[in-house]
């Protein structure tokens, strides 16, 4: 948090960024305001979150989906009585750990990890590893309904509001054809920022409170195409835990969406913060004990490398723990052989271009097996060279 030394200083940048923001309906608001605005909100948000040091949060959510209106009918996989599921995250400095209970089986639970290495979820009967390159977006999609709370908006780039501020600052200055947003306002009063973006078929609106460590305390959606619609708002809560530090404690995310109602509501029950001393097992694989026959998909390669259970005919399966061996850049694919080992080789690289470790490996290979063969070629030919010597001596 601030210090009350700095707190002046706050007030008068606060009082310059509202000055501006407020003139903006009398005249038109230029993008560099906006920018401004924006990037001032970044700032706010980035010098209040906490992304490092130790947490242990439990909580529950609530969800309930249904028709929206009496007598009408929906799909039944689409209706979800009110069910109740209790989750618990664990975090210790770039370590993550999320685990929740299951929506729809009875007793199962589902599984997320970081392990500073890649990411993966397991849930019952099915593993799903990914490249840490996919970052905190791939983890908000993993963590369920901690994680959509916790998002400012279900995109990427959009994952908090400090990249959400940086991906709206881009947007503005070089527009994309697939964000295709037509205008992007900014006003505040009272600390509250409100930012307007105008799509061609809806409307975002979200609340950033800056008296709440720069969060997200409201967002509403409307979206309206002849083929889908869509009115959902959300509301969030926050607190100071035990290191000064903003942290979400209630969400409720309501709508409709094409006639389906839809509510989920998050409350977080208990918080710990500071050293916890969490030992960096529970964030490795093997604290989750899963069984050799559970299918896998290893999102390292594109299509993903899928392998599948001894059981299921006479296909060969890896273990988990051979495979996790191998955290594969972009550049390599793998193979899985007949006995179920994994041959991990570099791909789509031109000729001569500098090659992964694996390549290297590879050409050190192919430089023994030549220079071998370049040495019995000789040996053979010194072999007949002498023999011929002997046959033609007097």
């Amino acid at each position: 948090m601030l210090g009350s030394r700095q707190r002046p200083l706050l007030t008068l940048m606060m009082f310059t960024i509202e000055f501006v923001a407020a003139s903006a309906p009398a005249m038109a608001q230029t993008n560099d305001q906006t920018i401004a605005l924006l990037q001032h909100v970044r700032k706010g948000y980035e010098a209040h979150s906490a992304r490092t040091g130790q947490m242990h949060i439990k909580g529950t959510v609530f969800l309930k989906q249904g028709p929206a209106e009496q007598g009408t009918t929906i799909p039944r996989a689409k209706e979800i009585p009110e069910r109740e599921l209790a989750f618990e995250f664990h975090r210790k400095d770039n370590l993550l750990r999320y685990e929740q209970q299951h929506d729809f089986e009875e007793g199962s639970v589902v599984y997320a990890l970081n392990d500073g290495e890649r990411l993966l979820s397991y849930a019952p009967n099915a593993v799903d590893i990914y490249p840490l390159s996919e970052g905190s977006f791939r983890w908000s999609l993993m963590t369920s309904y901690l994680g959509e709370s916790l998002m400012f908006d279900q995109r990427q780039g959009y994952e908090d509001v400090g990249r959400a501020m940086a991906s709206l600052v881009k947007e503005i200055q070089s527009p994309s054809e697939q964000r295709r947003i037509t205008s992007v306002t900014v006003d505040t009063q009272e600390g509250l920022y409100r930012i307007r973006l105008d799509w061609p078929n809806g409307v975002d609106t979200y609340w950033i409170d800056s008296n709440k460590g720069y969060n997200l305390v409201r967002r509403e959606k409307q979206y309206k195409t002849p083929s889908w619609s869509l009115q959902r708002t959300e509301t969030h809560e926050y607190a100071l835990d035990e290191t000064g530090a903003w942290v979400q404690m209630a969400s409720e995310i309501k709508g409709v969406e094409n006639g389906v109602a839809f509510a989920r509501r998050l409350r977080v029950e208990s918080i710990r913060a500071g050293d916890l001393q969490l030992p960096d097992e529970i964030f490795d694989a093997a604290s989750l004990s899963i069984p050799s026959t559970t299918y896998i998909e290893d999102h390292h390669f594109s299509p993903p490398l899928v392998l599948r259970p001894k059981t299921i005919g006479d296909m060969s399966m890896v273990s988990l723990a051979e495979l996790l061996e191998h955290d594969l850049s972009p550049e390599e694919s793998a193979t899985v052989t007949q006995n179920g080992s994994v041959v991990v080789k570099t791909v789509g690289k031109p000729e001569g271009s500098p090659g992964t470790k694996v390549k290297a490996y590879s050409q050190v290979w192919v430089f023994t097996i030549v220079a071998c063969v370049s040495c019995l070629l000789a040996l053979l030919i010194a072999v007949a060279w002498c023999r011929h010597k002997k046959s033609v001596t007097p």
